[in-house]
């Protein structure tokens, strides 16, 4: 409970009695009620029966001065605690021996009960004495060494009143009661439990209350102690009796004016003058007066806004019928006044009611929130239907913004419902809805029988349809959508058809056409708003496009519009983020990549299966290009699991190339035999689009040669020429790919290896260009053209185009090995990690010298001794570090023999101790 004293004005006298000055402070209005609350709260020193530490600390000194001066002027709103003020401080008097005349204040109240009669006069309720009484009260706190004490509600506001207020001041100080603060409430919870008082207890009291000292003593005395502490976070139970009794009093007569407006102010009504008048049909002054009527009281908060417990208590004891016609008035006063639906719906729209007008306002609201906050739109759809709205567009413009916030379970569920109905008009829009929603869930199969049925069906236009049938590989209407000429040429309308045709254009030579097609129905849809559902964006079909035409740079720019606008609303943003981070990832910009993943993930949501696919197949290529083979092992059974789950589509052959690439090098290839057949049965349907293939076809190079397969690489070198009869990107891999061939044959022919890495390079592969580089180097016997190998692969492993970050070589390649450059390549005769052979020793009694912590390791020195204690062997330490095999063999000599070590042992021990200690 707050109590803040009033000191006396400057230059009047004021200390001729106990003075509040040196009391204790205010309890204070600064406790908080949320997260980060101890579990158990404590009651502080001086909380006791809800009356404020200043009050308690006067009564103490009167107890041991009980004859001493005082005037004192107790100032709060009803149930703040005036009255339990007052009889601690008749408790103290008394004590001391003191006669104590209490008044409590009255139109009946005789002048003279106030008249000072030789002892103390404590009055309550001082705003309800006639000026008769009032008159002599001033006296009598005018007369010297009086002891009065004197509780008034600050309203209503009379003559007299107010000079006894101003003496009060002068002479003393007036202790303005308010609402308890959390640490209050916490002692007098724990005063009633008998035991520290959980916090959620607390959150619960202050919640219901509004921390008035009256409502918290009546909820705390009338809970049962089981049911106080098992209170929950979002606690609705019975309110005691006596509480609802104490405020029902406080609301008066059934059908007083009081009522009327806390009834009006429970329903939602905006608490200007002008339109409660209207509503209540009362004059403006009329309403001012109630309000201040109902602040006084103790039934608003300061804000204005109503005490829970009030509100509650006003709508049950009111009949349904009497609070139908109040909201009734105060939405039609509102659309009067011109104010927008989402302002009255969030006043509104907790209410448990049913009325037609209710659920109009709360469906205009969802309408209007629904390009910038779904959530918050199926929020005021779903309490639309709870207060009556029964159609089924409703349920669909629901199960719209369901899907587009990310909840695809309701969507899918609402979708459902309607289309287990009779057929109506929102029967294609929940079929769009759900063929969105299985697309995002790794379904588009099932998206495409669906609009094949609603297509069938005649139910209305299955635009999408070709879309879904392309990408799922399945039959259907590849051409002209059904029933498409029907529809308004609206921008949805068009978006829907362009994106349809910038499917069809990327299965025809080199795909190059789709591209600005996808990107002219990401311009539509963006001037059609963001509140538009799709099995899939433009937007993120035009970065897969671009990523599998060889311009990761161009899908970023494209992404980078897409999460800039909210294009396909929350639910594609984490799409949108992690196809952003594909094209970093395969241009080797890794912390580029993981900021992009992490960004997907942030909101702690899981990830819908074909995000989760993505993120899965990001985690294992980026592990996989940092040559991270213990990541690598942790990473394969979840993304193994990942792509099992998922039915494989034209639009996720990139994360199954990528996924594929891994298990070859766990030599797991053989285990996704199935989702590899699923991707060439995609491939046939769909003609063998050289766009889509061309990816799938590098990616089961890769794969070949980490599996060391060489008769497996042929016919994917074979495709590769084949598509670079059309495909300017597919000859540059089929170019990179017979140069990759000649390499593992031993026959290194620099000048083709340079020209097939900066080609790499230029179509945004520059790690797989360093990479051939790296490996070329390493089977060359002419040092020269081997240091210039090298050189070549630290160029296009440092120069990205396109980055988004800039990295400095010691960044990149820093301490953690799944942070690091290149591939580890097994071949035919290269030491194996997994060969206990070549494993770092493990020693435990060999401990260095203190002096050789003295002798300093040079930057590269440190690099070696990192790879070699995280287990790789000489070639691949001279493949990531692009050095030669022999450079490698002579650094680790060298710290030995500076060192002063015996032995490889007692080297790797002490390289351990040395690196722990720089951390």
């Amino acid at each position: 409970m707050t109590a803040v004293a009033s000191s006396p004005a400057p230059g009047r006298p004021g200390g001729r009695g106990t003075r509040l000055d040196d009391l204790p402070g205010s309890v204070g209005l600064s406790g908080s009620v949320g997260a980060g609350a101890p579990d158990l709260s404590s009651p502080p020193a001086g909380a006791s029966d809800g009356v404020p530490a200043a009050v308690q600390a006067l009564a103490a000194r009167l107890a041991a001065d009980p004859h001493a001066p005082l005037t004192l002027g107790l100032s709060g709103v009803g149930g703040t605690g005036k009255t339990a003020s007052l009889g601690a401080l008749r408790t103290a008097l008394r004590t001391g021996g003191r006669t104590v005349t209490t008044v409590r204040g009255g139109p009946g109240t005789e002048p003279s009960a106030t008249a000072h009669g030789g002892g103390a006069v404590l009055v309550d309720d001082a705003h309800l004495l006639p000026d008769e009484a009032l008159a002599v009260l001033l006296a009598t706190v005018e007369r010297p060494g009086s002891q009065v004490v004197v509780a008034f509600r600050p309203w209503p506001e009379r003559p007299l009143l107010g000079e006894l207020v101003h003496e009060l001041r002068l002479r003393s100080a007036t202790i303005a009661l308010g609402p308890m603060d959390r640490a209050t409430v916490c002692a007098r919870a724990a005063a009633h439990l008998g035991r520290p008082a959980p916090a959620l207890l607390v959150d619960h009291v202050l919640r219901v209350t509004g921390g008035v000292p009256r409502l918290v003593e009546l909820l705390l005395s009338g809970t049962p102690t089981g049911a106080a502490l098992s209170v929950g976070p979002r606690a609705s139970a019975p309110l005691p009796w006596d509480l609802v009794a104490q405020v029902d009093g406080e609301l008066g007569a059934p059908a007083g004016p009081l009522r009327a407006v806390v009834l009006a102010l429970a329903v939602g009504t905006d608490p200007d003058l002008g339109t409660l008048a209207t509503v209540l049909d009362l004059a403006p002054t009329a309403v001012g007066e109630l309000l201040q009527a109902a602040r006084a009281a103790g039934l608003l908060r300061s804000d204005g806004t109503l005490v829970p417990v009030v509100r509650q208590v006003a709508l049950a004891a009111t009949p349904a019928p009497r609070t139908q016609a109040v909201l009734a008035a105060s939405i039609a006063a509102d659309a009067a006044g011109g104010v927008a639906a989402v302002q009255v719906a969030r006043r509104v729209g907790t209410l448990q009611l049913r009325s037609p007008e209710l659920a109009a306002v709360l469906e205009r609201a969802g309408d209007d929130m629904r390009e910038t906050d779904p959530a918050q739109a199926a929020s005021f759809y779903a309490a639309a239907v709870a207060a009556g709205a029964t159609s089924p567009d409703t349920a669909v413009r629901r199960a719209v913004c369901e899907a587009l916030a990310g909840d695809l379970d309701t969507a899918l569920r609402l979708a459902d419902d309607v289309l287990a109905g009779p057929r109506t008009t929102a029967t294609a829009a929940a079929v769009h809805v759900a063929a969105s929603a299985f697309a995002h869930r790794g379904l588009l199969r099932r998206s495409a029988e669906l609009y094949t049925w609603l297509a069938d069906s005649g139910g209305g236009p299955a635009t999408l349809e070709p879309f879904a049938a392309l990408g799922a590989g399945v039959p259907g209407r590849t051409g002209a959508p059904a029933s498409a000429g029907d529809r308004a040429p609206t921008l949805w309308a068009g978006a829907e058809g362009l994106l349809v045709r910038g499917v069809r254009e990327s299965l025809v030579g080199d795909g190059g056409a789709a591209l600005p097609t996808l990107q002219q129905a990401s311009g539509l849809l963006r001037a059609a708003g963001r509140g538009m559902l799709l099995p899939d964006t433009p937007d993120a079909l035009a970065a897969l496009a671009a990523v599998s035409g060889g311009e990761p740079v161009h899908a970023e720019r494209v992404l980078d519009q897409a999460l800039e606008s909210g294009a396909g609303g929350p639910v594609a943003r984490p799409r949108h983020q992690l196809l952003r981070a594909w094209s970093a990832m395969v241009a080797g910009r890794f912390d580029a990549a993981r900021a992009d993943m992490a960004e997907a993930v942030r909101t702690g949501r899981p990830l819908e299966p074909r995000d989760h696919l993505f993120h899965q197949a990001l985690e294992i290529g980026i592990a996989r290009r940092s040559s991270d083979l213990p990541g690598l092992v942790r990473l394969w059974p979840h993304a193994r699991e990942a792509l099992l789950g998922y039915e494989v589509d034209l639009f996720t052959l990139l994360p199954l190339g990528e996924i594929a690439v891994a298990a070859a090098r766990l030599d797991q290839g053989h285990r996704l035999a199935v989702p590899r057949q699923r991707a060439q049965e995609l491939l046939a349907a769909a003609g063998h689009p050289v766009l889509w293939a061309t990816p799938m076809h590098w990616y089961g190079v890769h794969a070949a040669i980490l599996a060391e397969r060489p008769q497996d690489l042929e016919p994917h070198a074979t495709a590769l020429v084949r598509g670079a009869q059309v495909s300017r990107y597919a000859a540059i891999l089929a170019e990179a790919g017979k140069v990759w061939m000649q390499v593992l044959a031993g026959r290194v022919d620099p000048t083709a290896v340079e020209r097939a890495g900066r080609r790499l390079h230029s179509v945004g592969l520059g790690w797989d260009g360093s990479r051939l580089a790296g490996h070329a180097a390493a089977r060359t016997t002419d040092h020269r053209t081997m240091s210039q190998l090298m050189q070549l692969a630290r160029d296009l492993h440092r120069a990205v185009p396109g980055d988004r970050t800039t990295e400095r070589p010691s960044e990149r390649d820093g301490a953690r090995p799944a942070e690091r450059g290149s591939e580890r390549v097994r071949e035919q005769g290269s030491e194996r990690p997994g060969d206990p052979a070549h494993q770092p020793a493990r020693v435990h009694s060999v401990q260095p010298e203190p002096t050789e912590a003295t002798i300093h390791l040079t930057e590269r020195e440190l690099e070696v001794a990192r790879l070699v204690l995280a287990g790789l062997t000489y070639r691949e330490i001279s493949e990531r570090l692009y050095i030669s095999a022999k450079t490698v063999e002579h650094h680790v000599a060298r710290m030995r023999q500076r060192l002063g070590l015996e032995s490889r042992a007692e080297l790797l021990a002490h390289l351990r101790a040395r690196l722990a200690d720089r951390g």
